[in-house]
């Protein structure tokens, strides 16, 4: 059995209690409460079960990434539903137990919280933090610790893009991408491999030369590939990089995919 508890009556959020036990939500562990005075003792009956911990190293990629995806599965859940909250949830892996078959259950807490722990949504660092300790020192799961790392510096929070990094196992290699100028001085197509590609008014120096653009630098932007995805760095420019509005600090590397809009300085490109 694990048991944690409550130090006084108040702190027993009942609507999340009740919507645990119905089952309404799979993966999530039901709760028995016991009273001890002033404390409330919960009980979640694990016997039966082990843990993610002790059966991580016998367990398959596949059937990792399987565990995990169930994981954010039910995550995806939770968050669909007012009166629980992913706050409550034990993100480790001593706290996420299998059956024997791997179905996979979470162990949340029936607690009442504060609203800056409400609105923190400190739970999705935790996620992530999950994600790559999972994976750590098993065959095959670097790839998957760096393509979850993109999806996390691409789109954050989005489970959706996450399940997809994780069933997809290994790299998808896109052969190029292409620069489609919008508001240039003259239209521009860029099409970019997985060598290094600079951007700039340097024609000497870049091979995305943006002619006639003088708010844009000598060497504004670099567009390379890191085996998982492209990514954009800003090069100190005058005037900056943006991806989809969102100003670039420079010298970071930041993933990007098709769809993406970049603007160096004030001219604006589509990827495709």
């Amino acid at each position: 059995m694990r048991e944690f508890f409550l130090n006084s009556q108040e702190l027993l959020d009942v609507n999340a209690l009740n919507l645990m036990n119905r089952e309404e939500i799979p993966g999530i562990l039901p709760c028995s409460v016991v009273n001890w005075n002033e404390r409330i003792q919960l009980c979640y009956f694990v016997d039966d079960m082990k843990t993610l911990a002790d059966k991580r190293r016998d367990l398959t990629l596949d059937e990792l990434t399987d565990v995990c995806s169930s994981v954010l599965s039910t995550l995806s859940s939770i968050e669909s539903f007012p009166d629980l909250s992913a706050e409550n949830v034990s993100w480790d892996m001593d706290s996420i137990y299998l059956d024997e078959e791997n179905d996979v259950y979470l162990v949340c807490l029936p607690a009442v919280l504060p609203l800056e722990a409400l609105e923190s949504r400190i739970y999705i660092k935790r996620v992530y933090a999950l994600m790559e300790e999972i994976f750590q020192g098993i065959d095959g799961g670097e790839i998957i610790c760096q393509k979850t790392d993109a999806v996390k510096n691409r789109s954050f929070g989005d489970w959706i893009a996450l399940k997809d990094a994780l069933s997809s196992r290994a790299a998808v290699e896109e052969d190029t991408i292409i620069l489609k100028s919008v508001n240039t001085p003259e239209p521009f197509v860029f099409e970019i491999g997985h060598d290094e590609f600079y951007i700039g008014t340097d024609p000497e120096k870049c091979k995305g030369c943006i002619l006639g653009a003088v708010s844009v630098s000598p060497v504004h932007a670099l567009i390379g590939w890191n085996d998982i995805s492209y990514y954009i760095q800003d090069l100190n420019s005058r005037e900056g990089t943006y991806l989809n509005d969102i100003k670039l600090t420079p010298q970071n590397q930041v993933p990007f995919g098709k769809g993406s809009i970049i603007k160096f300085a004030e001219c604006t490109f589509t990827v495709e």
